[in-house]
């Protein structure tokens, strides 16, 4: 079961909670509670101590600039491989996957206490849109952006490319 306040912390702080407790909550379903999360914590003005120190977390953690700077590398890549047939494209993406998913499941471990055995798509989903929403919460719009892509390719992958560990 993931428990969504463990990866968006600043949903404890106003006393929200989110929990996934059953395995057929589809990509668009998913997609719909990240919109709903967002309208309630954009509510919740001003910067709550829970965002501030989800903040602070975020500018010292070197996994996540890791990830950005490697999905920086990969994007213009699998961009131009959208481009190219479909097997190429795939390759190119699998690719960077690879070389994305350790890095990703290293930084869901340092703020859940999750076992690796344990972080789901779903679990990678939450973690990514709240990296999204911490960083356009504090104006940081390109590294937002980044995010929003991880998800968006996340949300393209089939499952089996995360499940292989």
């Amino acid at each position: 079961m993931v428990n969504m306040g463990d990866l968006i912390p600043a949903l404890r702080e106003i006393n929200v909670q989110i929990r996934h407790t059953r395995p057929e909550l589809t990509r668009h379903q998913l997609k719909l509670v990240f919109q709903l999360m967002g309208e309630i914590l954009e509510q919740s003005r001003p910067v709550t101590p829970e965002e501030q120190r989800e903040m602070d977390s975020y500018r010292t953690c070197f996994l996540r600039k890791r990830m950005l700077a490697a999905w920086k590398k990969w994007r213009g890549r699998i961009r131009t491989a959208s481009c190219l047939d479909v097997f190429r494209k795939e390759a190119v993406i699998r690719e960077a996957v690879a070389e994305l998913k350790p890095l990703l499941l290293a930084a869901i471990r340092t703020v859940s206490p999750l076992k690796e055995s344990e972080i789901t798509p779903i679990a990678v989903s939450v973690f990514l849109w709240n990296q999204e929403y911490i960083t356009k919460r504090f104006g940081l719009q390109a590294e937002s952006r980044c995010w929003r892509e991880m998800l968006e390719l996340l949300e393209e992958l089939p499952e089996d490319v995360l499940k292989g560990r």
